[in-house]
């Protein structure tokens, strides 16, 4: 079984530095990991100048949800590395899976009732 999991993830970046190149070389330094991590991919980087916030997205598919995140925090703490930044705050694995949701459910949507 493969299992498709979203990682979106939210840093404050302290110090200085230009924010919206710090997320440039996060940018880069995550496709680089794309090319070399075929579990991972459509990543995604935005920043939040007035907060100093860079939100990270990938997609990783693995054969279980802790691969899942294994791999994506993997890539992701990659690709901050190579981008110049340090994870001292970084979580651990367990804490990480810790923060999985208990009963996971699909919720259906449905179209709107249109008047008539």
């Amino acid at each position: 079984m493969t299992v498709a999991m979203l990682i979106h993830w939210r840093f404050a970046v302290d110090g200085g530095g230009d924010l919206f190149e710090h997320a440039n070389a996060v940018t880069e330094a995550l496709l680089d990991q794309e090319q070399c991590t075929p579990e991972v991919a459509d990543s995604a980087v935005s920043a939040d100048r007035s907060g100093r916030v860079i939100e990270i997205e990938v997609t990783v598919r693995a054969s279980s949800e802790h691969e899942a995140i294994a791999v994506g925090q993997a890539a992701i703490r990659s690709a901050v590395h190579g981008a110049g930044l340090s994870t001292p705050w970084w979580p651990s694995h367990e804490d990480l899976v810790s923060l999985l949701p208990t009963a996971l459910q699909t919720t259906r949507l449905s179209p709107a009732a249109t008047s008539g």
